[in-house]
């Protein structure tokens, strides 16, 4: 991650994603969109073969189906968009602290490290679920005093899961709950 998309995640609160992840991410609400026009071509072709005269009940059709499907893009759109919001986690410690309590942590929950900067980590959780099908991809932005977290579904493969049925959030519950834990382990050692 570069500086600016760093930047960009810190501000808006949303994970950063390149051109190719972002479609990946909201592909099913761009094929239901275009998947809506296809109402509209059966309205004009009919138009064309019968006329206005005959449009009666086709013209009502057509346009409900192009409004449900329309409006489940835009459902589905709102949905992806809102599974790329960053969890903030207050933890009262310096950057390099944090880098250094995050890697123990993904060792030990023995997720797959991609790309790693001091202030960024992207791993990947191997431990395969039906809920996802596997491979969610965990986005950890080290700050001070706090880190920004996201799972999604993995971007970079052809079986994209829509519903994660709760395995994203919990792998942010997990790795939260394994900081606090190792955290206070640190503290009472330290006293």
């Amino acid at each position: 991650m570069t500086s600016e998309q760093i930047d960009y995640m810190t501000k808006s609160g949303l994970l950063f994603l390149d051109k190719k992840r972002r479609h990946s991410h909201f592909d099913a609400a761009n094929t239901l969109k275009f998947t809506a026009f296809i109402p509209v071509v059966l309205f004009v072709v009919f138009i064309i073969k019968d006329g206005f005269d005959k449009l009666g009940t086709l013209a009502i059709v057509c346009t409900v189906m192009a409004a449900v499907l329309l409006l489940a893009s835009y459902l589905i759109y709102k949905s992806q968009q809102s599974k790329l919001r960053l969890t903030t986690f207050e933890t009262g410690i310096s950057k390099s602290d944090n880098y250094i309590l995050t890697k123990k942590i993904l060792e030990i929950l023995q997720w797959k490290i991609k790309e790693d900067t001091s202030d960024f980590i992207e791993a990947y959780n191997p431990h395969r679920d039906i809920r996802t099908w596997g491979y969610e991809m965990i986005s950890i932005v080290l700050l001070d005093n706090q880190i920004l977290l996201n799972s999604i579904c993995n971007l970079d493969t052809l079986n994209q899961s829509g519903f994660s049925f709760g395995k994203n959030q919990e792998n942010v519950d997990i790795f939260i709950t394994k900081f606090q834990v190792i955290r206070q382990d640190e503290k009472l050692q330290s006293a």
